[in-house]
């Protein structure tokens, strides 16, 4: 609204400098003549003030649009960068971890078998007791790297919403399995 008003105004002037040097060059005698180009040059002079600020305020606006757009990319960097570092952190933790060979092997695989499988088809593979235990390495990797039980059961187990309480208690299941294999 503000902004329709400051261009109304300039528009105004540029009218009133126009008629009125318009009105100079008619035959209205020489008093007429100055009278009026006086009050073209005045309204000339408000004119360029009014169009400085319009300028201003316009420049302004860009300036600041470019640097929210330039804000949002270095947010969108930065939150790529974390989630890069945050995956690759997961897939080296088994080469940092004093995990035996064999035992990072399969954890390696379990993460994998996770990643690669369709949720309709992760069920009926994982109940299996050798499937169980790769699950069991994948989640006991994916808490030891900070984790949380929902985020378990809702991005490995595939439990949300109604389900949620299904997964909870398979991964109390799959912790107690676990433990009690010693894998």
């Amino acid at each position: 609204m503000v902004n329709s008003v400051r261009w109304l105004k300039v528009n105004v002037y540029l009218a009133c400098v126009i008629s009125l040097w318009l009105a100079a060059l008619s035959p209205i005698g020489k008093l007429g003549k100055g009278i009026a180009l006086t009050f073209s040059l005045c309204s000339a002079i408000k004119l360029i003030k009014a169009s400085e600020m319009m300028i201003y305020i316009e420049s302004m606006a860009i300036a600041q649009k470019a640097m929210r757009d330039e804000l949002s990319q270095v947010e969108l960097a930065l939150r790529t960068h974390q989630e890069e570092n945050e995956l690759e952190r997961l897939y080296n933790s088994t080469e940092t971890a004093t995990y035996p060979a064999e035992v990072a092997e399969d954890l390696r695989e379990a993460l994998e078998v996770l990643i690669n499988q369709e949720p309709k088809d992760l069920t009926s593979e994982l109940r299996t007791l050798e499937g169980e235990k790769r699950l069991y390495l994948a989640v006991k990797s994916l808490k030891e790297a900070g984790k949380s039980d929902t985020f378990v059961i809702e991005n490995v187990l595939r439990c949300g919403g109604e389900k949620w309480n299904e997964g909870k208690q398979y991964l109390q299941h799959l912790l107690k399995l676990g433990k009690h294999h010693e894998w």
